[in-house]
């Protein structure tokens, strides 16, 4: 499957765990404890790698908002579900 990146700017945030992230200098590691790599600029920004929702996901979301056991495409199911994934990618936080 190919992936998808969000670009975050460290003033942002840095990432969570540590690891390898492609950064605005390349590839280099990072530590919660320690920061960017020692020796390497800090970056501007980093890539975090999107985990895009599932068909399951947003049907669930949908039901969730709507308050319905059963979900049909008459109640904005499209509308929706784009707006979910929307969200998700933008790394707006998504009820439901």
């Amino acid at each position: 499957m190919d992936k998808l990146f969000r670009r975050v700017s460290v003033k942002d945030r840095d990432p969570e765990k540590y690891g390898y992230y492609d950064t605005a200098v390349g590839n280099i590691e990072y530590s919660p404890t320690n920061g960017w790599q020692w020796g390497m600029p800090n970056p501007d920004y980093w890539l975090e790698e999107i985990q895009l929702p599932t068909e399951e996901d947003i049907l669930e979301h949908a039901r969730s908002e709507k308050g319905l056991e059963d979900y049909d495409i008459e109640q904005d199911v499209f509308v929706d579900g784009a707006n979910y994934i929307l969200n998700t990618i933008l790394g707006k936080e998504v009820k439901g």
